[in-house]
């Protein structure tokens, strides 16, 4: 039996063969509803617009080949709604000056990289490691070793100028020290490192750090070897971690502003001190007045940013607040006249009339907008003489600022006093303590 979808050609005569022929060519036309499978289909000549139109979804189960494409290229729609291939991928992706470049590799792919300025931006970590390392020492049987890995455990990645590359730390990468070993009554200093020249291996030396590129790991100070061993380890043994991140994810840089504002803060400018008297006139040195007020003009200081000092005036404002700081009786204790509030030395003796004493006058840096504060320490002891109390000869005045302080503290000045008859003083002298020459006196314990 022949197929079903077959249709006999009829004789011209059979005008009835020619009207089944008919019927049965209509009823095999293709319609949106049909659904015909080819084992293969060829279109020859040249195909007009719209020669292959599909209304609806087109699926093709195998591949298609279009002739007029580019092998391995990225296809694209034009204007036209054409299919070409993309010739050049730089015309559709584009860089940013200075910041990532992108260039094409005439093969259909493109290049991109990090532009000439950023990438010299990033050598600034060149010498570096990305992870926290730890350099450990241990000595047996005579030998001395440092032991690197990561902190976390696992390899280190080192940047270099030439790129990034992975150092193998597990097992940890060693280094015999025996050599540079000290004696237990002169140590020496070693400093181990590892070259941009040679990334694979420590070195060490007794000289110092090395003139050419390379990652510094620790710098050491080390007795015998028998004595490190009993020592357990170094007498000195500082890891320099410039890495990325901590182990904690906190950045490198906040590590280095942390590590800023532990010192303390610095003067820049202004806050000069003045003294006014109970008339709100200037007091200078060799007058008396019952009452004393302090005036700075405004200044800046650096926290680890610049910040601004207010100026202050007691006398036109008591809300300019001063603080005892180390009042016997109310520490911090606020005052609006010195003289009136200032009546015993740190311990609480009282100020004997015709005596000397110096009381130290700083400030508390706080955020710009924030309220400053003027502070005054107490001395320890009082003279007899206007010259020893000048001097200070037996270190009664405390220039001491509590570790609370630390980063917002400053030196201002050291005043000389002498109490006279009638509750009042006569001012001596002024020592100025602001700029380098605070950090001759500056220290951080807790008062």
């Amino acid at each position: 039996m022949g197929s079903p979808n077959l249709v006999p050609i009829p004789s011209p005569d059979d005008k009835l063969g020619v009207v089944r022929a008919l019927r049965k060519l209509a009823s095999l036309m293709l319609n949106q509803d049909a659904s015909p499978t080819f084992a293969a289909l060829t279109l020859t000549g040249a195909l007009t617009v719209d020669s292959i139109a599909v209304a609806g979804d087109m699926t093709v189960g195998g591949g298609v080949t279009i002739g007029d494409l580019t092998a391995s290229r990225l296809l694209f729609g034009d204007g036209s709604k054409i299919v070409d291939s993309v010739e050049d991928l730089t015309a559709w992706i584009d860089g940013t000056t200075d910041h990532i470049s992108v260039a094409d590799d005439s093969d259909g792919s493109i290049t991109i990289d990090l532009g000439t300025n950023t990438q010299t931006l990033l050598d600034s970590f060149n010498g570096s490691f990305l992870e926290t390392i730890a350099l450990l020492i241990t000595e047996a049987g005579g030998t001395v070793t440092g032991s690197l890995n990561q902190e976390d455990g696992g390899d280190l990645i080192q940047k270099f100028s030439d790129g990034y590359s992975t150092l193998d730390t597990t097992p940890a990468l060693t280094i015999d020290l025996t050599a540079y070993v000290g004696t237990d009554s002169v140590p020496k200093e070693v400093f181990v490192y590892i070259l941009q020249s040679a990334k694979t291996v420590m070195a060490a030396s007794n000289a110092g750090w090395p003139a050419t590129e390379h990652i510094k790991v620790a710098n050491l100070l080390l007795r015998s070897a028998a004595t490190t061993g009993t020592d357990n380890g170094a007498l000195v043994n500082r890891n320099w971690n410039d890495h990325a991140q901590g182990t904690n994810s906190q950045g490198h840089l906040l590590h280095i502003a942390e590590r800023l504002r532990q010192e303390v803060s610095s003067w820049h400018d202004g806050v000069a001190l003045t003294l006014k008297n109970v008339a709100g006139a200037a007091l200078t040195t060799g007058n008396s007045s019952t009452a004393v007020e302090l005036v700075t003009t405004v200044g800046s200081i650096y926290q680890l940013h610049k910040q601004t000092f207010p100026a202050h005036d007691m006398y036109v404002n008591a809300n300019d607040d001063t603080h005892i700081v180390n009042d016997s009786v109310s520490p911090y204790l606020t005052t609006a006249d010195l003289v009136t509030d200032v009546t015993a030395i740190a311990d609480g003796t009282a100020i004997g009339v015709n005596k000397y004493f110096n009381l130290v006058i700083w400030g508390a840096q706080n955020k710009s907008g924030e309220a400053q504060h003027l502070l005054v320490n107490l001395p320890t002891g009082q003279y007899t003489t206007s010259a020893n109390a000048v001097s200070d000869v037996d270190g009664y005045s405390i220039f001491s600022i509590p570790n609370a302080y630390r980063g917002v503290g400053f030196l201002i000045a050291r005043l000389t006093f002498r109490l006279i008859a009638g509750s009042q003083w006569t001012y001596i002298a002024q020592e100025d303590l602001r700029g380098p020459v605070s950090y001759t006196h500056l220290t951080l314990p807790t008062i």
